[in-house]
C-alpha cells in the first residue's frame, strides 16, 4: 500500500509475516518502505503491547475483557521481553521480540520505550529515494505448559538467540513444514477452480488450529479455532466434524483430541451423578478442567437485554464422544488405546 503524508510525500508500505510451523513458538513480521519522490528522515516504532484486550463480540459487553496481569518488561542485550499471567488460572506467558533494521542509516541512536502495558523501541531512518527500507519484528512466545524448558522467559528469549536473525532460513523451513503437511491434506476435486480453492481453504484454516504441533496439548477443538473470540474459546462438540479429516492422516493429532476428552472424564461422570443420570454428561461448554462453562445468561445486543441461556441442557456431546471414540478405533486398529482409554469414553462408567 502507500500512505500520503505532510506535503504529500508517499511511502510504499509491504508487509509479509507468518507464524512457523516448523517451530510454533516463533513469528516474524518484515516491513518493507520505500520513499517515492524524496529522501529524508522517517520514524519507526515497534514493540510489544500487553494491553491486549477481547472486545470483538458484541453479545459479551459488561463482562470482563481483560485477562492478563500487568507486565513486567526486561530488556536482555537487544531483546525486549514480556512477562504477564493469566489472571484465572495463573499461566505465565512470556514475548520475547527482536527487532533489526536495514536497507537504511540510522540517524540516531535507538530509544526505548515503556508506557503502561506497552514496550516499544523507536529508531529514526533517513531514507533515500527509491532505496528500500525493511523493518523486522521476530517474536519468540512460550508458557508454563510448555515443556523441556526452565522458564518462559528464559526459553524465549533463548529461542531468539539460537535463530540469530536467520529469518530468511526460517521461512524456508516454514514452507518446507506446510509443504510436507499439505501433501497429506490437499484435496483435488473435478469441479470448477473456485469451489477446489474454498475446499481447501477451510482446510487451511483447520491446519492452523489442529495441527501435529497440537497433538501432545492437551486441548480440544475450539469452536472458533485460535483466531476467534466467539464463545470464549470454549470446546463444544466440533471434534465429530473434523476427526474424519485428522484421523486417517494424522491419527496421533486425533488421538490427542479424545485423549482432552478422556482426562475430563471424571468431570463428566461427577456431572451425570449430580443430575441422578448413570456414565457420564460432558458439557455442552467444555474448558480446562471439564465442567459446565455455558453462561446462565447472554447480552443481547439487539435487545440490549439479559437472556436466559438454555444451551447447556444440550445433553448430546456424550454421543459424540462415544463415537469418536469407537470410529478412531475402526480407523487406527489400536487395542492399547482402547483398552486403556477408548473402552472408558464409550462405556462412560
Amino acid at each position: 500500500m502507500t500512505l500520503i503524508g505532510p506535503q504529500g510525500r508517499q511511502l510504499s508500505v509491504v508487509q509479509r509475516s507468518f507464524v512457523s510451523l516448523h517451530d510454533p513458538h516463533l513469528a516474524v513480521l518484515e516491513t518493507t518502505i520505500r520513499a517515492i519522490g524524496w529522501s529524508g528522515p522517517v520514524t519507526l516504532s515497534a514493540g510489544i503491547d500487553a494491553g491486549v484486550r477481547n472486545t470483538n463480540v458484541a453479545a459479551y459487553i459488561g463482562s470482563d475483557s481483560t485477562h492478563l496481569t500487568s507486565p513486567t518488561f526486561t530488556r536482555v542485550g537487544d531483546t525486549l521481553l514480556c512477562e504477564v499471567e493469566t489472571r484465572n488460572s495463573r499461566i505465565r506467558v512470556a514475548t520475547a521480540l527482536r527487532v533489526d533494521f536495514t536497507g537504511a542509516d540510522a540517524a540516531r541512536p535507538r530509544e526505548v520505550r515503556e508506557a503502561g502495558r506497552q514496550l516499544s523501541t523507536t529508531v529514526e531512518l533517513e531514507l533515500t529515494e527509491g532505496r528500500p527500507a525493511t523493518l523486522t519484528k521476530t517474536a519468540s512466545i512460550f508458557t508454563s505448559r510448555d515443556s523441556a524448558i526452565a522458564s518462559p522467559g528464559t526459553a524465549a528469549v533463548e529461542r531468539l538467540q539460537v535463530l540469530a536473525g536467520d529469518t530468511e532460513g526460517e521461512l524456508h523451513r516454514h514452507e518446507a513444514a506446510w509443504e510436507r503437511l499439505w501433501e497429506r491434506f490437499a484435496i483435488t476435486i473435478e469441479a470448477d477452480p473456485r469451489s477446489q480453492l474454498v475446499l481447501n481453504l477451510h482446510l487451511f484454516h483447520l491446519l492452523q488450529t489442529l495441527s501435529p504441533h497440537s497433538a501432545d496439548l492437551d486441548a480440544g477443538v475450539p469452536a472458533r479455532g485460535l483466531h476467534g473470540e466467539g464463545y470464549r474459546g470454549h470446546v463444544f462438540w466440533d471434534e465429530l466434524f473434523v476427526l474424519p479429516v485428522l484421523g486417517p492422516r494424522t491419527p496421533h493429532v486425533a488421538r490427542g483430541l479424545l485423549n482432552y476428552r478422556w482426562r475430563r472424564l471424571e468431570s463428566a461422570r461427577a456431572a451425570a451423578r449430580a443430575t441422578g443420570l448413570p456414565g457420564a454428561l460432558f458439557p455442552w461448554q467444555s474448558g480446562s478442567d471439564g465442567r459446565e462453562e455455558t453462561p446462565h445468561e447472554l447480552y443481547n445486543p439487539r435487545s440490549e437485554r439479559w437472556m436466559p441461556d438454555h444451551s447447556r441442557r444440550q445433553q448430546h456431546v456424550g454421543l459424540a464422544v462415544a463415537y469418536n471414540a469407537w470410529r478412531h478405533y475402526q480407523v487406527t486398529a489400536d487395542r492399547d488405546w482402547l483398552a486403556e482409554r477408548g473402552a472408558e469414553l464409550i462405556i462412560g462408567d
